[in-house]
């Protein structure tokens, strides 16, 4: 009985960190969304997150394991009960399952019953490896490999958190080709609806929007047809005006690469952003008064 309770342990933690790994950029958005970090800092937590689920389920694995293993077990088993009931409470954003496609259905008893395994081992502390030297230096040494994987998997680089801001005025785009400009402050973003990249920057300028305190107004301009665009503003629960521009002016503006973005400030073009220069640090640059 021992063995089995500590084996599902051990089941339930590496599913669902190799579920959330293929789905690491929707999971840093999750943790952002349900208010578990800034946005900021959700790249880092996310991974470090991942990483625990493969190390703690290793500590379970070889030996007995202390009491901050058992509460960091807890609440890793418990995150996703959590999204599930944020979701319930509010309208989500982010649509994550943290038990590859099952429905919610059968993911909550799954995570409840492991809930019950850890206080049930909580009190029943035991370990089925011989007391070896082998054993510690193999929990440790696989520990920083899993931690090497996913980081490696899903990497993060210094630029992300550094200001990659591009002025507009040394873009070789013309401020006539932009069109009627609001005097407002606002962001511009160029998506296609066949571009994934596209999707993924929809849903965080959602959250962005949402969350982020004094983020300007977003405003989206598609490549595409309008029947793409209803899909797309359907599968990225976005609320955004929009408008779908003709393809010459759009790759005009891109140069073919999107997403882009373009900040204005007070009625004038601001800054110039790419999908990878618009990162961590771009929602404060663009939010300040």
């Amino acid at each position: 009985m021992k063995f089995i309770v500590k084996f599902y342990i051990i089941i339930i933690l590496g599913i669902t960190g190799f579920s959330l790994v293929q789905n690491c950029f929707e999971f840093e958005l999750k943790l952002y969304e349900t208010y578990l970090t800034p946005h900021f800092l959700s790249g880092v937590v996310a991974r470090v997150v991942l990483s625990l689920y493969f190390v703690i389920a290793l500590f379970w694995m070889f030996g007995k394991v202390s009491r901050i293993i058992k509460t960091a077990t807890l609440f890793l088993v418990s995150l996703p009960i959590y999204f599930f009931v944020f979701d319930v409470l509010k309208d989500e954003i982010i649509v994550l399952s943290t038990l590859f496609n099952f429905s919610s259905g059968l993911q909550i008893p799954f995570f409840l019953l492991g809930l019950v395994a850890i206080i049930f081992a909580g009190k029943n502390s035991f370990s089925f490896l011989p007391n070896h030297l082998w054993v510690p230096l193999t929990k440790y040494f696989f520990s920083i490999g899993m931690i090497v994987i996913v980081f490696v998997a899903n990497p993060l680089f210094l630029d992300e958190f550094t200001d990659e801001s591009q002025p507009f005025g040394s873009a070789e785009i013309l401020e006539s080709e932009l069109g009627e400009i609001s005097t407002d402050t606002e962001l511009r973003a160029y998506f296609s609806t066949s571009c994934p990249y596209c999707e993924m920057a929809g849903k965080r300028l959602m959250l962005l929007k949402k969350n982020y305190a004094n983020f300007p107004s977003v405003k989206l301009y598609f490549l595409g047809t309008q029947e793409g665009v209803d899909w797309f503003l359907e599968d990225t629960k976005t609320e955004f005006d929009f408008e779908i521009m003709e393809t010459e002016q759009f790759l005009r503006i891109t140069s073919g690469s999107f997403p882009k973005f373009i900040h204005i400030k007070n009625g004038t073009p601001n800054f110039l952003y790419s999908g990878r220069t618009f990162n961590y640090l771009s929602p404060n640059i663009i939010s300040q008064k």
